[in-house]
């Protein structure tokens, strides 16, 4: 690596503030550096008989797992799965592909909640 890319410490700091600002920017408002969607989850809820399972969507990446509402936080059960989504770059991604994705990547964590 060259050495005109190394950081001290504070530098990095820097970075990873100005990261979250841009991020905190994004999900403020249209139009920021980083677009970013919020993820709304609710809390007020009593607590489920077991858990949900959920799916977050990424540009790039999914992620699911199943989750516990307790004391008003969501905490995973078990293990958080990740997959890349079938992107190819410079071709828009077919609905069915997109959503077989999410199925499948969902099967994987409900399965394994079941011990199959």
């Amino acid at each position: 690596m060259e050495s005109g890319f190394i950081l001290t410490d504070a530098q990095l700091v820097e970075v990873a503030v100005a990261f979250r600002r841009e991020l905190s920017e994004g999900l403020a408002r249209d139009g920021g550096a980083i677009r970013c969607l919020p993820t709304w989850c609710a809390t007020g809820l009593p607590p489920a008989p077991e858990p949900a399972l959920v799916l977050d969507v990424g540009g790039t990446n999914l992620r699911a797992a199943q989750m516990e509402l307790a004391a008003g936080r969501w905490k995973p059960v078990g293990e958080v799965l990740e997959s890349r989504l079938p992107v190819e770059r410079g071709r828009p991604l077919a609905r069915s592909r997109f959503l077989t994705a999410q199925v499948e990547l969902l099967a994987r964590v409900a399965r394994g909640a079941s011990g199959l």
